[in-house]
């Protein structure tokens, strides 16, 4: 009787070793060539949209009469934003990333839209740093970024020529 058992379990063991080694038609992998291609939304087509609105105003802090000088904001709109998408975009930043001609810190965003509902425009406003001593005319680059349903994530916009006189210590 052992040795009948012996040898089923033999055979059975044999048996599923050669199901094991067997292929039964399944598949671990498939690949397949597609063709993609991805670019970027034209200005007239992209999500948030911006528009230079810039006049050639002077960006300053103070403001003198004769020989008399005060510290007053002479803040400029530089910018029109707008929400082209269906959706909100519940978190909205601009911030300078580069100013032709002189150290970035010289001016920043004063205001900007902090949301855009969908088909909402705002402004963007640039004023002097605190503690800026720097004048001149320089392209400003400005770095978009906002959040909702979808991201706009490092969207930039060259706003040609600002002038700024930023004198801390008029």
């Amino acid at each position: 009787m052992n040795r009948i058992l012996l040898v089923v379990g033999f055979a059975l063991v044999a048996t599923g070793l050669a199901f094991g080694a067997a292929h039964t038609g399944a598949f671990d992998r498939a690949s397949a060539d597609r063709d993609v291609s991805v670019s970027v939304a034209a200005d007239s087509e992209s999500y948030l949209a911006t528009e230079v609105t810039y006049d050639g105003s002077e960006v300053s802090n103070y403001f003198c009469i004769w020989i008399f000088c005060g510290q007053v904001d002479q803040s400029q709109e530089v910018t029109n934003v707008q929400n082209r998408y269906n959706g909100s975009f519940s978190s909205v930043t601009f911030e300078v990333a580069n100013i032709q001609g002189t150290a970035d810190g010289t001016l920043d965003v004063s205001e900007d839209p902090a949301q855009l509902d969908p088909s909402q425009a705002d402004t963007v406003v640039l004023a002097c740093s605190d503690n800026a001593t720097a004048s001149g005319t320089g392209d400003v680059t400005l770095r978009a970024e906002a959040s909702g349903s979808i991201e706009v994530y490092d969207g930039s916009i060259v706003v040609p020529d600002v002038q700024y006189d930023c004198d801390a210590s008029y």
